[in-house]
């Protein structure tokens, strides 16, 4: 007996797993193609040739499948619902946006459609609407972790990092072996500055992805947060043998090599950084300054810090650190320029009140000295025993203004340490 249209479709949709992905596609697609022969009007055989592969690389036919089938059958949810994810898969996020709200129209309980609106939403920063679409598909389907994932990507993108974890603690309660949610999580505990519990998450995601780069840097950045500094080289030193072109690692590295003092090894860090990443570089260029500051090479960080400044003008920390190699070679003119331009830059930044405050005491200038002194204890700067042993001011000490600021914040009570 001769198969029909039905026949052959039915036939495809045995070879379906139970994740919806076909166990022999080349099979499954020859059997929709003879069913659409046989029925060019068949619109679910259109719509079943659209699998996972053809979403991702067959793109152009499966576009053409799903409009044919929506002209078809103008009320087909799965249609809808199966544009708007290729829609969304090629950044056309509008488009994708009107396809799933008609997909949700014709079905509400779609908890898919929920969840790959609620990832579109995302790329059009709509974070609170996004959250709203993936807490929908989760009601509609309870276990579904990746909605718990999404959802959890849009709670940090709102600071919203206790809320974060929560998801992750279900996302892996439902794929314990799922090194995403993993990462995530540590990411989360990042933010918030528990770098202990960033650490176990990210260790926890190495053991299931070695051989991923990316988690080695972000445990290297914890284990420095947290003091530990040769546990961190040593992760961007992995990093590095799994992604030898990756300049931002070199930077790290070079970083937490200055904190252990091992400036030679700093500089050839950042010098690979440049090597591998040639443009644009001011925070390099500013980094290997500090490098040759702490050497003693002032000349040369000086002349780092300037094309960190012609690269990005508005660089305040560059500002700051040249007037700092200006201070250590006596020019204070030159340096009071520069915390001029940092203070203007960011007003807030009580160090560089401080910083011109000193260069002030040095040139004997009591009554601006005590100006920008105060002004940085305003701005926040409460290192009382620095000030009460910093050599910068032994010129101004005796000065009445000075004696008299010292008073004030003897008597003030916020201060958490008295003179």
């Amino acid at each position: 007996m001769r198969k029909t249209a039905v026949d052959w479709f039915n036939k495809a949709q045995t070879l379906l797993d139970e994740d919806g992905k076909y166990t022999k596609r080349k099979k499954a697609i020859e059997y929709l193609d003879k069913a659409i022969k046989l029925n060019p009007d068949y619109a679910e055989a259109y719509v079943s040739r659209v699998d996972y592969f053809a979403l991702l690389l067959q793109r152009e036919s499966a576009l053409e499948d799903l409009n044919k089938a929506i002209c078809l059958k103008p009320d087909y949810a799965e249609a809808y619902y199966l544009r708007g994810r290729l829609y969304d898969s090629i950044s056309f996020h509008k488009h994708a946006i009107e396809d799933l709200n008609k997909a949700i129209g014709l079905k509400p309980d779609h908890a898919e459609a929920h969840y790959y609106r609620g990832r579109t939403k995302y790329w059009l920063d709509q974070h609170q609407s996004a959250i709203d679409d993936f807490t929908e598909a989760i009601r509609l389907k309870p276990d579904y972790a990746d909605a718990y994932i999404n959802r959890g990507l849009e709670y940090r993108s709102l600071s919203q990092h206790e809320k974060s974890i929560e998801d992750y603690n279900e996302a892996i309660r439902l794929m314990p072996d799922d090194n995403y949610s993993y990462y995530n999580r540590g990411i989360a505990y990042f933010d918030l500055g528990q770098y202990q519990q960033a650490i176990e998450d990210y260790t926890a995601a190495i053991r299931q992805k070695p051989g991923d780069y990316s988690l080695y840097i972000h445990r290297g950045e914890a284990y420095d947060h947290l003091g530990h500094y040769q546990l961190a080289i040593n992760d961007y030193t992995e990093a590095i043998r799994l992604a030898p072109k990756y300049a931002h690692i070199y930077n790290n590295r070079g970083i937490v090599y200055g904190k252990l003092d091992q400036h030679q090894k700093a500089i050839k860090d950042f010098n690979k950084a440049f090597k591998l990443n040639p443009d644009n570089n001011a925070i390099l260029f500013n980094n290997r300054g500090f490098a040759y500051v702490k050497l003693g090479k002032l000349q040369r960080a000086i002349e780092d810090y300037n094309e960190a400044i012609r690269l990005q003008p508005d660089y305040d920390v560059a500002y700051i650190n040249r007037g700092d190699a200006y201070y250590e070679l006596c020019q204070l003119d030159c340096a009071i320029e520069d915390y001029n331009e940092a203070i203007r830059l960011k007003p807030d930044d009580a160090d560089a009140y401080y910083d011109k405050a000193c260069c002030f005491a040095l040139q004997e200038k009591a009554k601006q000295a005590c100006k920008w002194l105060r002004l940085a204890i305003e701005k926040g700067f409460n290192d009382w025993k620095h000030i009460k042993k910093d050599k910068d001011f032994d010129n101004i000490r005796k000065e009445s203004c000075f004696i008299n600021l010292l008073k004030e914040a003897k008597n003030e009570k916020t201060l958490c340490y008295a003179i």
